[in-house]
Order: C-alpha cells, then structure tokens, then sequence
C-alpha cells in the first residue's frame, strides 16, 4: 500500500498522540519510535492498528520521541514509512502566575540586585508533592515597559530557584540586576519542556492569558556615582591563529572597576557589535568565533559597578592568522669542531634535511634566523651537513630532539640560545 501522509505528533503529560492521513489500500498501521530522530525505530504495536491515530502512553516525561508509521494491507505486505514526528510529552502548567512585589524601585548597582521576586506555578498532581517538582524550570526576567515577553529579544532572563511549597503550588524566587536606568516590566515564565517552550505569567496569573498591564513595575533610578571609569589603553594582539584572536590591555586603576567589555567590528570604525564582558580582574580575551583569514578590528571599554561606561580604547585591527616570528638560532660550538666545516640545523621545518639549512659561522658560534609561525611546536638538531655528524652528549650519548614553541612576544622576535656539547664521529665521540 501507500505509505501513510501528514504524521503530526501532539504531547501530553506522560503520553504523545499521533494522527496521520490514512494510506490507499491500507488494512492498517504499524508504529515505530525511536529515541533519535532519522533511524533506531522499533515497532509499538505487534498487531496493526486499524484507525489514523494512536496513543503513546509508554514515554517519560522531559524525553524526545521519534515517530514514523507505516501502513499494511490484506496480504500483510507493508508500505515504506511515513515522514517522521517528534514530541517531547510534559507536565501540563494548570496555572501561574508573578506573585509579588508588585512594583519594585532600584538603585543602579552592580553588586547589589533588586530584592527577591515570587512566582508560584501550580501543575496538578505534581506541585502538591512536597519539595521542588523535577523538570519544573522557572525564570523572572524584564524587559521594556508595555511589551509582551514572549519571544521579545528585549527580555532578559534570569534563572529563579524552587522557594517553598505554598499549599498545592510551587513557589520560586529570584534577583534581577538591571544595567540600565529607566522603567521596565518584569514577571514570570516557567516551562516543563527544558526551555523549548515558556509559559508567561503576569501579576493576575494565566487563567485570562498574559496582559503588560499586569506586569510587576520595575524602576531603575541612577546611583549617586555617575562618572565613568577611563579607557582601556594599550589594546593589543598576545596570539593570534587561523581559529582565534587573544587580546590583552592595561588594567584600568579606577577603585570601583567591575568589567570590561570587548566589541568587535568588521570595518573599521564599526558600527561594534559587543562580544563579552571581562569581569574585573582579567584584562584579556581570546576570541574564537572568527574566519582563517579575515580582518577584525576590536575596542574596549571599561565599566564601574554603577554601569557607568567609559569610551572605547584604541581601536587595535587584527587578522585570524598565524603571525610570522623571527626565530634566531644561536649555537656555541665545542672546540673540537673541524674548522672548516659548514654547520646546519635540520628539523621538522625544513624537512629534516641535514644540510637543508645553513648557518652563518663565526669561530665556535653559528646563528641563523629564520621566519615560523607563532604557535608552531618545532623539533630540531644541529650538523656538520650529516647526520654522520650530528651532535651529541657529554658523554657521546644519542640526544633526543630540541624543542621550542614559537611564542610572537612583544615585537615578533625570539631568540633560542643553544649549545652543542660534542660531534658523532668526531674526538671524542670516534673518528
């Protein structure tokens, strides 16, 4: 027969019904689920169902289902599979509500929060259980006055924490910490799918739906610091690779320092979209959502613990790439060296070729620099042009590889000072 069309999944509270539109030449239906969406499924029902619906009741609560059906006909052969549903059944939230205060004023501060605001939520059969009901999430969040939260990118949320069982209710409490001065609306949401879906809960609670008009009244009014913190200075570059871009500044001295705040440009000049606070302390940031070979061009400012913010630093231009660093390689020599002879560093650079690079030779020193990339991990030795001559230990002993990590520092340059002890084939060490 045909395969059975327009599979649909709706959850319930321990239980995913599904329907689907009934299949030309279909006798009946299997169901299939799976724990994983695209494969993994196996049968429910060992004798096919004659309706275009059925009920799942052997889920958990909080856990995503994979639905596909597939319909059979008199001589029992069966059709390919349905298109695929997914639900996650929940508890069902009978009613909530933002409990109180009612309105709060602020003073603007960064260490200290708005007092404790309370929500109950109620879901039957499970809030009258004493204690915090699992998979129950709750958050108190605010936003500009008059609006609507739901899916409002305005709104910001914080998480709230189980309080106390108020007769069949859960009750939560939380803290807000505004940045900003002004009038906001503030209030509940709460979700049993693990944040895939909220519901919003106003002063007089759910059973007339969610009304600004009921939100609880937030006032933000300035504190008595209103001067900003100064700039950061000295913005720069510490590391910076095909996949990310650290930064570092100078600490700003100012005795109220709370953060700093890192915004990012594609052009120069911005407009700045902002990356990430830096709490006070830590004068650096590595930032990791960049493209191997693009430009990006950074500032910074500082912020003090009333908010008040101060203007961006120098604006510092830095590419997703690795920086060339001029590595010098110096060696002293034993002076049982041959006078004559050339001298080589051969390592993972150059392929390990004895005599790949050569060095400028003066006495018993010889030096070379050469341009590697920050960050790379190098291997190497030195020789005579062959590893017939490579060098050796003290005691005439194999040496294991040098090694050093290419580090940019302050102006692109590194020095690794080295010295070679002895020669293979060379007194002492044979002839």
């Amino acid at each position: 027969p045909d395969a059975p069309a327009d599979l649909a999944a709706s959850e319930g509270d321990g239980l995913v019904e599904l329907s689907w539109t009934a299949a030309q030449g279909a006798a009946g239906y299997f169901v299939y689920r799976s724990p994983v969406t695209g494969g993994g499924y196996q049968r429910l029902n060992d004798t096919p169902t004659t309706g275009a619906t059925y009920v799942d009741a052997g889920v958990v609560n909080g856990r995503m289902y994979y639905y596909v059906v597939t319909a059979e006909d008199g001589a029992g052969n069966e059709s390919e599979r349905s298109n695929e549903a997914g639900a996650l059944p929940h508890m069902i939230i009978g009613w909530a509500n933002t409990q109180w205060p009612y309105s709060i004023v602020h003073t603007i501060s960064a260490l200290n929060p708005t007092g404790n605001i309370y929500g109950q939520v109620w879901i039957d059969g499970y809030t009258s259980v004493p204690g915090p009901t699992e998979g129950l999430l709750a958050q108190v969040g605010f936003g500009p006055s008059g609006s609507h939260p739901a899916g409002n990118p305005d709104w910001l949320w914080v998480d709230a924490v189980f309080n106390d069982d108020a007769g069949n209710n859960d009750e939560f409490m939380g803290q807000l910490l505004p940045e900003m001065v002004g009038v906001y609306d503030y209030a509940y949401r709460y979700s049993t799918t693990a944040g895939i879906d909220w519901v919003y809960a106003d002063l007089d609670g759910t059973g007339n739906g969610y009304d600004p008009a009921q939100a609880g009244d937030l006032v933000v009014v300035p504190s008595g610091d209103t001067t900003p913190p100064s700039a950061p200075a000295n913005l720069k570059v510490t590391e910076a690779s095909p996949g990310f871009i650290s930064l570092a500044w100078d600490a700003v001295p100012d005795a109220d320092l709370y953060r700093y705040e890192v915004f990012r440009a594609a052009v120069p000049g911005g407009p700045y979209t902002k990356l990430t606070n830096v709490q006070a302390p830590v004068i650096g940031y590595t930032d990791w959502n960049v493209a191997s070979g693009m430009t990006y061009y950074y500032v910074v400012a500082a912020a003090d613990t009333s908010f008040n913010l101060s203007g961006f630093s120098d604006e510092l231009e830095a590419t997703a790439q690795a920086r060339p660093v001029a590595v010098t390689f110096n060696a002293s020599l034993p002076d049982t060296t041959p006078e004559g002879d050339d001298i080589y560093i051969a390592g993972s650079f150059n392929g390990w070729d004895p005599a790949g690079t050569l060095m400028t030779r003066t006495g018993l020193s010889a030096t070379v620099t050469l341009f590697l990339d920050e960050g790379t991990h190098i291997e190497y030795k030195y020789t005579r042009g062959s590893f017939t001559y490579v060098e050796k230990g003290a005691g005439c002993e194999e040496l294991s590889n040098r090694t050093a990590t290419i580090v940019y520092g302050v102006d692109g340059t590194m020095t690794l000072d080295d010295v070679v002890l002895n020669w293979r084939n060379t007194f002492p060490c044979g002839d």
